[in-house]
């Protein structure tokens, strides 16, 4: 098992994972692949060969790896990003757990104040894919993005029929 993306210096995926298989008696270790871009299709390609079961996708790859796959799950289709790769009948599939792990840390905000009417989402990488399909399958009236990439997040503004907010970040 492992997780792929660029940079992956600072993820603390390999130790938490490693830990949590050898608690739980589960065979197996869970390593980081640092990939960049240019080579996630060779990747992907070595993985299909190697005795590789699972695995975690984090910056840049949460969308440039659905080409790639087999097939999509439901969630990874409808927020058009995975974040978990695994292997059913033999092919490489994506799934989203953003969408669910977003939605499970409203559980109390709802529980107190029910779902809320506005958000603002800042950035447009591919968590915030999930989190506006998340806000979106809630029925919040309205959303907004704020990102530093005009063209990327007025594009994904627009999918999800949120309203987009450029984001330019000055020094001070």
């Amino acid at each position: 098992y492992g997780i792929i993306g660029h940079p992956l210096g600072h993820s603390l995926s390999p130790r938490l994972h490693t830990w949590a298989m050898s608690q739980t008696n589960h065979p197996g270790a869970f390593y980081a692949w640092p990939v960049t871009p240019e080579r996630l299709a060779d990747f992907i390609r070595a993985a299909r060969e190697l005795p590789v079961h699972g695995l975690c996708v984090t910056i840049p790859h949460k969308t440039a790896v659905l080409p790639l796959l087999d097939g999509l799950t439901d969630a990874a289709r409808a927020v058009g990003a995975a974040n978990t790769l695994f292997w059913r009948e033999g092919e490489l599939w994506g799934h989203n757990t953003d969408v669910a792990g977003f939605l499970a840390g409203l559980d109390n905000f709802r529980a107190d104040r029910g779902t809320p009417q506005s958000a603002l989402i800042l950035g447009a990488g591919g968590a915030a894919h999930a989190v506006l399909y998340a806000l979106q399958s809630l029925g919040v009236s309205e959303i907004r993005l704020a990102a530093r990439n005009e063209q990327v997040g007025a594009t994904l503004a627009a999918r999800f029929g949120a309203k987009f907010i450029p984001w330019e970040i000055r020094a001070a």
